[in-house]
C-alpha cells in the first residue's frame, strides 16, 4: 500500500513538472521566436504587471493588406472565428464560419462589440470590446467588465489581441497575444482547463486565417 502511494505521488510529481516546464510553455508560446516572446506588443501597456501571458505566432505568405480583411470579419455575427465551430456550438455559441470575404463588411472601431456567441445567449454579454485598433496592424480587445473599468479610468484584468507584423512585402507574422492577472489557487485550477482549450481553438483559428489569406493572395496574383 505504501509503495503504491509513493508511486502515485512520484507519477503525479513527474507529470506536474513536465506540464509546467515543457507542455505549458510550449502551447503558451506556440510558433514564436524568443524575440517575439520578449517583445512589447500593442496593448501590453493596458496590463503592465500581468502575471499570465501567452503569445503565439504563425507566418502567412500574404501581405498584411490581404490578411487584415479576414480579421475584420471575426465575430459570431460576422464570419465566425474560423475555428472548430462544432465545439463552439456544443456550448450554444450558434457559430458558423464563413470562409470567404463578405462584400461591404464594415471596419471595426474602438468601442465595437465582437460577439463570441449569439447576443443574449448567456446572462452576461458573450462579447469582447475593441479598445485599440490600427488598420493593417493590430486590434486589441477586452471583456465587458474591463471595458466598463476602462471607461471609468480603472485598471483591467486582461486583454486579447490580433497583431500583424510584416516580415516582407509579401509575408506577415500573425501574432495572437493574451495577458491577464490572477494567480490564486482558483485561477490556477481553472486555467488547467481553460489554457489548453483556448490553445486548441486559437491555433485552429490561426491556421485557418493563414490558409484563407494565402488562398486569396494566390487568386489576386493570378488576376
Amino acid at each position: 500500500m505504501r509503495t503504491s502511494r509513493l508511486g502515485a505521488l512520484l507519477a503525479a510529481t513527474t507529470f506536474t513538472l513536465l506540464y509546467q516546464r515543457i507542455v505549458r510553455p510550449w502551447y503558451m508560446t506556440w510558433g514564436t521566436t524568443l524575440a517575439e516572446q520578449d517583445r512589447f506588443w500593442p496593448g501590453d501597456e493596458l496590463t503592465p504587471d500581468a502575471s499570465d501571458n501567452s503569445v503565439r505566432a504563425i507566418t502567412i505568405d500574404a501581405p498584411v493588406s490581404q490578411v487584415w480583411p479576414w480579421i475584420m470579419q471575426i465575430g459570431q455575427d460576422r464570419a465566425g472565428f474560423y475555428s472548430y465551430a462544432f465545439l463552439e456550438n456544443i456550448v450554444g455559441a450558434h457559430m458558423k464560419n464563413i470562409e470567404q470575404l463578405i462584400p461591404g463588411i464594415e471596419p471595426r472601431f474602438v468601442g465595437d462589440v465582437i460577439w463570441l456567441a449569439s447576443p443574449g445567449r448567456y446572462a452576461s454579454r458573450p462579447a469582447v470590446y475593441v479598445v485599440q485598433i490600427e488598420p493593417d496592424h493590430f486590434m486589441v480587445t477586452v471583456g465587458q467588465a474591463d471595458w466598463e473599468h476602462l471607461s471609468r479610468g480603472e485598471s483591467i484584468s486582461g486583454s486579447w489581441s490580433w497583431i500583424l507584423d510584416p516580415i516582407s512585402a509579401e509575408r506577415t507574422r500573425l501574432i495572437m497575444r493574451s495577458r491577464r492577472y490572477g494567480q490564486s489557487i482558483h485561477d490556477r485550477l481553472v486555467n488547467l482547463i481553460y489554457d489548453p482549450a483556448h490553445f486548441i481553438m486559437e491555433q485552429r483559428m490561426m491556421r485557418s486565417l493563414k490558409k484563407l489569406a494565402e488562398d486569396e493572395a494566390t487568386r489576386s496574383r493570378r488576376g
